[in-house]
């Protein structure tokens, strides 16, 4: 694992979700660092990310200000207090990672559908679970549901028969990585969305999750980590949460999770950018 916990003293090493804030053998402040070829590296690396992450966080509050946020419109409108209404978050999760949907069709086709069963009165969860396959293909004709995201739900419905019908069976009350794992593992097709889940259920304030394990790692938002220097590989999705949390949510009074990187990477088009390396002077001129 390239991030561990770390004593500041006699140099111990924990696993990355330890919640220890002193060491156990020598009673010192613990801290996170990067761990490279056995060799750690302080955290936070220098000034030049402190900067760039002051700078896409401002950016984003005066973007927020000005048009506001669909995400956290939408925030507003979850309900998560119920099993059923757990579920019908996955199924937002699962939409949003189609990669050829933009947010705001994703959020129409989710609203439609979780309108018309609640009008119904009877959840999406359990229409699911008895489904025939005419009734899964009359997802795609009324409500425009992707096939494969029709797919990905239904099966998604059905391993969770077996964990009480609820995503909260999914905890795993020793780590939350493999809480995260078993939610990528069991809610097909919702893939780096899981830290989305996480979110969402941390604002509700139904999980009492580190935010270190909340921000999510898209296309745009490791375009933009890797040629800024904040991270070398984009394979671990923990450890980009992790510097997402670290830089651009901990220095700063209200937190907004990786919503700053990724509005400001989606704006700037970080992902499909020919530069290899952006420092803070580039970055602050790009797209100007």
């Amino acid at each position: 694992m390239p991030y561990v916990v770390r004593c500041l003293r006699c140099k111990r090493q924990y696993p990355l979700d330890s919640e220890l804030k002193f060491c156990s053998d020598c009673g010192s402040f613990v801290e996170s660092v990067y761990v490279e070829n056995g060799q750690p590296t302080d955290f936070p690396l220098d000034n030049e990310k402190e900067k760039i992450a002051e700078y896409v966080y401002l950016e984003y509050e005066e973007l927020r200000r000005e048009f506001g946020d669909l995400e956290l419109d939408l925030l507003k409108s979850m309900k998560v207090n119920t099993a059923s209404g757990r579920f019908d978050m996955v199924f937002l999760a699962t939409l949003f990672s189609a990669w050829t949907m933009k947010e705001e069709r994703a959020f129409s086709i989710w609203m439609n559908l979780t309108e018309a069963f609640q009008d119904a009165n009877t959840s999406f969860y359990s229409y699911l679970i008895d489904a025939k396959e005419s009734q899964l293909i009359d997802l795609t004709k009324r409500f425009r549901v992707p096939p494969k995201t029709v797919s990905y739900i239904a099966k998604t419905a059905k391993n969770l028969r077996l964990y009480n019908d609820d995503i909260n069976g999914l905890i795993d009350e020793k780590s939350w990585i493999l809480t995260l794992k078993n939610i990528k593992k069991k809610c097909k097709g919702v893939n780096q969305k899981a830290f989305w889940i996480a979110r969402i259920m941390r604002q509700k304030g139904v999980w009492d999750v580190p935010g270190r394990y909340c921000c999510v790692s898209d296309s745009h938002n490791k375009g933009f980590l890797l040629r800024t220097g904040f991270i070398k590989s984009d394979e671990n999705l923990f450890h980009n949460s992790l510097v997402m949390w670290k830089y651009f949510n901990e220095p700063f009074e209200t937190q907004w999770y990786d919503l700053p990187v990724f509005r400001f990477a989606r704006l700037r088009g970080c992902s499909k950018c020919p530069k290899q390396i952006c420092n803070f002077s580039q970055l602050s001129t790009c797209g100007t």
